[in-house]
């Protein structure tokens, strides 16, 4: 698990430009709301990892997920 002080920039980076609001959006569609929980994870997920290596470019995969995971948490689940 990478340190705290590495985290910071990616999730400050994601609470300054994004918002849970907005991911949902960019994903909702006519059924967004009929969804199972799971399916929305999987898509909200995929959308934070997009836009993660859009911005920060050359992370490795495990640092990707691991990110991934961080954010949703913070959005999602606080």
């Amino acid at each position: 698990e990478p340190s705290i002080p590495i985290r910071l920039p990616f999730l400050k980076y994601f609470e300054i430009n994004f918002s849970q609001e907005a991911i949902d959006e960019k994903l909702s569609d006519s059924q967004w709301d009929e969804q199972p929980e799971e399916e929305k994870y999987f898509k909200r997920t995929a959308c934070i990892r997009e836009l993660l290596t859009k911005q920060f470019m050359n992370l490795e995969d495990n640092y990707i997920d691991f990110m991934c995971d961080e954010i949703y948490t913070k959005f999602y689940e606080e």
